[in-house]
């Protein structure tokens, strides 16, 4: 995903607008430059609430790393809503080009800094450091992954699913409550014959959600996952014909 800042923010892209390399940096070859003010507090905030969430393509599971490039000194405090970031499990890295503040570079980025802060004297210069993130970026992604993975296995996971008012174009699914501190559950569900995945969420005290507006004759693939504060279950799967 992409988002833009000055005074400000914007989302240029989700994390799900894309499904390959290339329409990714097609996109980023025709995005319009966003001057004016540099609020990177706002920013860090924005896309804490906009960008890292189940509707933007966020996923449970999956390693969550945020990357700012500005070429300035904030105009606003960056301390409090870097840390939130950080703290909602969120890797920061932080580029720093021209006129941007060392200093304030590092209170963002998560530690250490030697590979989490990057400076350079200008745009053009931007090719030098691609190599040591990107190398330094998949390090991470592949150790973050093993973290999930040993955190997942420790975690329960809802069980007993149950389909029930099954009509032509929709049902309802329940299960048994996943133990421990369940903050939602992420009800998945695709047509087995193909189709792009659909998700519902709800509360963590629910154990029930109805699918709706579904195709008649068809029969769909379901996967319940429990969310905890910074990680999901394996998930509980069935199956279920309109």
């Amino acid at each position: 995903g992409l988002a833009q800042y000055s005074g400000d923010p914007r989302i240029e892209w989700h994390l799900n607008a894309y499904g390959t390399k290339d329409a990714v940096l097609d996109a980023v070859r025709n995005l319009p430059y966003k001057g004016g003010n540099t609020l990177t507090g706002l920013a860090l905030t924005y896309i804490l609430e906009n960008s890292f969430k189940p509707e933007a393509g966020a996923r449970p599971g999956v390693s969550k790393i945020g990357i700012l490039i500005t070429d300035g000194k904030s105009q606003d405090d960056v301390i409090p809503p870097a840390k939130n970031l950080r703290d909602a499990g969120i890797e920061l890295f932080a580029i720093g080009v021209k006129n941007a503040d060392i200093n304030e570079l590092k209170e963002i980025a998560s530690e250490p800094d030697s590979t989490h802060v990057y400076n350079v004297a200008d745009f053009n210069f931007m090719h030098t450091i691609v190599e040591g993130l990107t190398r330094t970026v998949c390090s991470r992604v592949e150790e973050q992954e093993k973290e999930i993975k040993g955190t997942i296995a420790s975690l329960g996971t809802p069980s007993d699913l149950v389909t029930s008012e099954v009509t032509a174009r929709g049902f309802r699914v329940s299960w048994t409550h996943a133990p421990g501190k369940v903050e939602k559950y992420r009800v998945v569900y695709y047509p087995t014959r193909g189709g792009q995945p659909e998700e519902v969420v709800v509360d963590g005290s629910v154990s029930t959600a109805v699918l709706k507006n579904l195709m008649s004759l068809t029969e769909y693939q379901i996967a319940v996952f429990a969310i905890y504060s910074n990680a999901a279950s394996e998930g509980l799967r069935g199956t279920e014909t309109t």
